[in-house]
């Protein structure tokens, strides 16, 4: 099943590592793997209606970054899988705000929220005792978190759109992900023609940053983007689809996140 779309908050890029060592903790323990992005949802639905999206824009800016206070830890689900999180609580303002936005998405929960961050995703029910006691060990030296963006996470499309805090006052458009070759002949391809790509992509006016390096292995390869705003990052799309690199690369797997701001969608 593919996953939902998201308005989320993310963390700070140390408290998210603070997260992530705790993920490696548990592995190193012998639990499975948590690759997931710690995040806090604030509502998801198959695919997010623009009115809770344009309320969330319209009510977080002024209460991004938020402060959550760690204080349990709960279980969710009453099957063979269930889900390990950490309870939270936040201020009374954002409280509310998070209530308003998802009760105006008609596939949510209605006026409820209950702040809490993921720690084990979909665990076999035998192993989630041990779990949570690993999980104390682990992680008792985290006692608050902070929402520093609210996004909306588009999974399908893979783009994130800022709706407040980091990112959210930023015109430019940044795109990251891997080019990914399935055979040495594809690989061969890319190797002839992205120092053309490069060249070119670099000298267009509102290019701020390209970069597209490759990893061990020689079949795949990084690929990092900078544009001033939309429409530059529109104007190289469209070069790019016709350009010859664009012709012989085609039917090459990308896998790309898209990040941008809502305050500046639709801007000149």
């Amino acid at each position: 099943m593919a996953s939902p779309d998201n308005i989320l908050l993310h963390l700070p890029e140390q408290e998210e590592q603070q997260v992530r060592e705790v993920f490696a903790r548990l592995e190193e323990r012998g639990f499975p793997l948590q690759q997931q992005t710690p995040h806090i949802t604030i509502t998801f639905a198959p695919h997010m209606p623009e009115e809770p999206v344009a309320l969330a824009t319209e009510l977080l800016p002024s209460l991004i970054p938020a402060r959550f206070e760690r204080v349990g830890t709960v279980v969710f689900g009453t099957k063979r899988k269930q889900t390990v999180a950490w309870l939270l609580e936040t201020t009374d303002e954002l409280e509310i705000a998070a209530r308003q936005i998802s009760e105006r998405n008609p596939d949510g929960r209605g006026p409820r929220w209950t702040p809490h961050l993921t720690m084990g995703l979909r665990l076999p029910r035998e192993i989630v005792p041990d779990y949570l006691c690993a999980l104390d060990e682990a992680s008792r030296h985290v006692k608050e978190l902070t929402g520093a963006r609210a996004a909306l996470w588009r999974p399908r499309v893979r783009q994130l759109t800022s709706l407040a805090g980091d990112g959210y006052d930023s015109r430019e458009v940044r795109l990251a992900g891997e080019l990914i070759c399935a055979s040495n002949e594809e690989a061969e391809i890319v190797e002839r023609h992205l120092p053309r790509h490069i060249e070119l992509t670099r000298a267009e006016p509102g290019c701020l940053y390209f970069e597209v390096l490759p990893t061990p292995g020689g079949r795949v390869w990084t690929v990092e983007e900078r544009f001033v705003d939309g429409a530059a990052f529109g104007a190289h799309q469209r070069r790019v689809e016709h350009s010859e690199w664009g012709q012989v690369t085609a039917g090459i797997e990308r896998s790309y996140t898209v990040e941008k701001s809502a305050r500046f969608e639709g801007a000149p």
